[in-house]
């Protein structure tokens, strides 16, 4: 979603950018950071003084700079800036009900409410696209409350902002205790996952805390199983019936909505057994126009990318089919490329997709969903054309979000992205990317000391990290990615 980039100012963004350049490279000059961000180079001497004036307000005031920038904490200082954007606040308030009103958040933070409209303008509208409303008269969000809940978790991912940040210690503990003991596949119990699941599932409690519930436009089909764990539909669908006094049907329903959302949403879905994994496949081959274009998709692009994509894609249909749209969600490709589809190239998939809407009994009625749909296959399509696997990204376990984050600079032509059990010798530039520097990727690195390594930081736009490889390739290997 890169809403980073529209909830900081571009100063802030360049800060937190050259930051990161320093802490990579400590002996680098500011010149190189210039010459790489093609600034004016006072611009670049002006964000310089303006970060170390930053750093000496929260550290130790005798440090010298090099110490200043050594031991700054780069996650702190990303959420101290954030935390000072009135956007970011907007959003927490929303979220926490801190303000019940518009005037309420105006007095807190001792604005004006033109003030409020000009600074959020662009991050409403960013928001409008994917079928979510930010409402200033009524300080609300609304929209399908699964969009609502599919956005504010990519929100949340997308800043760093840990569940301390919206729920108290108790909710904190149930949430934990319920996400990692009744609602996480005993596969993914260490996986990084479980975070974005917290999130997910505070989110999902507290909204429905507050008199907020799910809506969905059919019944959920067969196909789709809600089993996660043996015990945990008593259990959570009693919570949510006496947190948020309601009779078992409609927590039953709630909670069923709750567990579809976890399982089959866009974010998550990648996570589903291997006999989910079949049982959508077999829905899948109930239509052969899907078959037909997924031949299409699937012709010289490696296996893992495609079972990865088809499960992605099939979440965007399920949420466009009972939710209206398709969620805001950490899968770059699908969100930038539907961007840039114009409805004068969708022509040619209208019948494909009408007759595909019948024979998967999908009930995608509208004119805006049929648009919808032709332009995600326009999209992937256009996608597909353009992979390249000149460059080799290996991606640890830990680094989820990266992984979704480098797939979307996959299609501009410059990476394939493995798995770092997938890991074999090649002749091309090979880049392990991690979330933590832990003893796997230590000896991994010990083991390949040609290997190129670079710590995903998840709070930066994607286009930062990504640029961020592309010096690390240029730095190591300039004969090779001269030549892409």
């Amino acid at each position: 979603m890169n809403i980073n980039n529209i909830l900081l100012s571009s100063q802030d963004n360049e800060k937190i950018q050259l930051l990161v350049f320093l802490k990579e490279n400590p002996s680098s000059s500011l010149y190189n950071f210039f010459l790489a961000k093609d600034l004016p180079y006072n611009k670049v001497l002006y964000i310089y003084h303006k970060l170390i004036a930053d750093l000496r307000e929260f550290e130790d005031d005798d440090l010298t700079i090099a110490e200043l920038i050594a031991d700054a904490d780069f996650d702190q200082y990303s959420h101290i800036i954030m935390n000072r954007q009135v956007g970011y606040k907007m959003l927490m308030s929303l979220i926490t009900q801190t303000d019940h009103t518009t005037n309420e958040f105006l007095e807190r933070q001792q604005i004006s409410r033109t003030k409020l409209y000009r600074l959020t303008s662009d991050l409403r509208k960013y928001i409008g696209q994917f079928g979510v409303t930010v409402n200033l008269s009524e300080f609300c969000l609304t929209g399908n409350e699964t969009l609502i809940q599919n956005f504010l978790l990519a929100f949340l991912n997308e800043t760093g902002t840990n569940i301390s940040e919206f729920l108290d210690d108790r909710w904190q503990s149930l949430v934990s205790h319920l996400t990692d003991g009744f609602l996480t596949p005993m596969a993914f119990k260490n996986s990084i996952l479980v975070a974005q699941r917290r999130r997910f599932v505070g989110i999902a409690l507290l909204r429905l805390s507050q008199g907020h519930r799910y809506q969905i436009a059919h019944p959920i089909d067969q196909h789709f199983g809600l089993k996660f764990i043996n015990g945990s539909d008593g259990v959570v669908k009693d919570y949510i019936k006496v947190s948020c006094d309601l009779t078992d049907v409609e927590a039953q329903n709630q909670f069923n909505l709750l567990k579809f959302s976890l399982k089959f949403g866009p974010n998550f879905i990648i996570e589903i057994s291997d006999d989910e994994k079949r049982m959508i496949d077999d829905w899948l081959k109930s239509s052969p126009q899907w078959q037909q274009f997924w031949r299409r998709i699937e012709t010289g692009t490696p296996t893992g990318l495609t079972a990865k994509m088809k499960l992605r894609l099939v979440g965007c249909i399920i949420s466009l089919d009972y939710f209206g749209n398709f969620p805001i969600s950490r899968n770059n490709y699908v969100n930038d490329y539907l961007q840039k589809v114009s409805d004068s190239r969708i022509s040619k998939y209208y019948d494909q997709v009408n007759t595909m809407i019948k024979e998967l009994q999908l009930e995608i009625t509208t004119v805006d969903g049929i648009n919808s749909l032709a332009k995600l296959f326009e999209a992937l399509e256009q996608v597909i054309d353009d992979v390249s696997h000149k460059i080799t990204v290996y991606v640890n376990d830990d680094a989820y979000d990266a992984q979704t984050d480098i797939i979307s600079y996959l299609f501009q032509g410059v990476v394939s992205v493995k798995m770092i059990n997938e890991y074999e010798p090649e002749e091309v530039v090979s880049i392990l990317v991690y979330n933590q520097q832990n003893d796997k990727v230590n000896r991994f690195l010990a083991a390949h000391p040609n290997m190129i390594s670079l710590r995903w930081v998840q709070q930066l736009p994607a286009t930062e990290n990504y640029s961020r490889l592309l010096l690390l390739i240029n730095k190591y290997r300039y004969n090779v990615f001269k030549n892409l």
